[in-house]
């Protein structure tokens, strides 16, 4: 029978991270990679390993950290790079799409409105005025 100093050096071994969340260097790196390659596809393998976790790993621990799936936290934050280009330049709405890695302008626009309940010309508009 294992020895509870000894079950933590197997979790230890096997890269199990003891806590559930990430820790600050992990999370640093992640949100970083994201940020910089937020107009490409992101995967959650990336991910994982900029942290050195496993997939599963890295879900869990992410979800713990931010409260938010890593799929979930992409978009938003693909939406807010989308909102400060709409309020700072004259791109057409599906050059801002194509930048920030949404599939096309539609696409961002059925994203806009279930998170933001408007359009993106809407909200160009209410920014604007």
């Amino acid at each position: 029978m294992l020895a509870l100093s000894e079950l933590a050096t197997v979790y230890r071994s096997n890269n199990e991270p003891i806590s559930s969340r990430l820790n600050e260097k992990q999370l640093k790196r992640v949100l970083d990679y994201i940020e910089n390659h937020l107009s490409q596809p992101i995967g959650l393998m990336d991910c994982a390993a900029v942290c050195g976790l496993t997939v599963f790993q890295f879900g869990r621990a992410f979800k713990a950290s931010l409260g938010l799936i890593p799929h979930q936290y992409v978009v938003e934050r693909r939406i807010v790079r989308a909102c400060e280009q709409l309020e700072l330049t004259s791109l057409s709405i599906a050059e801002i799409a194509s930048s920030w890695g949404f599939s096309s302008q539609s696409h961002m626009t059925d994203t806009f409105r279930r998170l933001l309940n408007t359009t993106p010309a809407r909200y160009r508009e209410q920014v604007r005025s």
